[in-house]
């Protein structure tokens, strides 16, 4: 094999390896993140602030039975208090269970699965929480318009509709300004 031909093969293999494994998080005022998807099920933020330090932040997914996260779709910004905490959601596709329910088929919101995150900013940072918001093979659909965060009380309010009951649970959480996480009863 040509030196040429060795370059475009190994082009091509590293862009179907990193496909759908890395996404940036938008919009980041403080500094560039990204969600890194590395050796499933290994997820880190990598997150690179104002002062220029790369921190690499474990993710944690609560994945239940056959429940697996597959190629990672986009990650945003929810709420952000530069040097305190960060509020982000992730979104993954669904791995396909033993039926053929919850495949990988689209990211309109109806499947996969959506994760939502609090990081602390700082020393040492690291994720606060984490909970699993919409998700195909729990039947859980977030309502729309949430999670919202309310900066002035530093309430965030999650609401899902469990999909085989119809039932609405409302959860509200004291979101502290060292990133502390505090469900409010």
């Amino acid at each position: 094999m040509s030196f040429g031909a060795g370059s475009i093969l190994a082009l091509l293999i590293a862009g179907t390896v990193t496909s759908g494994m890395s996404v940036p998080l938008a919009p980041l005022q403080s500094g560039r993140g990204t969600v890194h998807y590395f050796h499933p099920p290994n997820v880190v933020l990598d997150l690179r602030l104002a002062s220029g330090t790369l921190n690499r932040i474990p993710l944690s997914y609560e994945e239940v039975g056959q429940q697996r996260k597959a190629e990672i779709w986009n990650a945003t910004v929810l709420a952000e208090e530069s040097g305190h905490f960060l509020i982000f959601t992730d979104r993954f596709s669904s791995n396909a269970n033993v039926q053929g329910e919850c495949g990988a088929s689209d990211n309109s919101g109806t499947d996969g699965e959506w994760y939502l995150h609090v990081i602390r900013l700082t020393a040492p940072m690291r994720e606060t929480f984490s909970l699993n918001i919409n998700s195909c093979y729990r039947s859980l659909t977030t309502v729309r318009g949430y999670p919202k965060f309310d900066p002035v009380t530093h309430i965030l309010v999650v609401k899902i509709v469990h999909d085989e009951t119809s039932l609405i649970s409302i959860s509200r959480y004291l979101i502290g300004t060292d990133g502390s996480v505090e469900m409010i009863k």
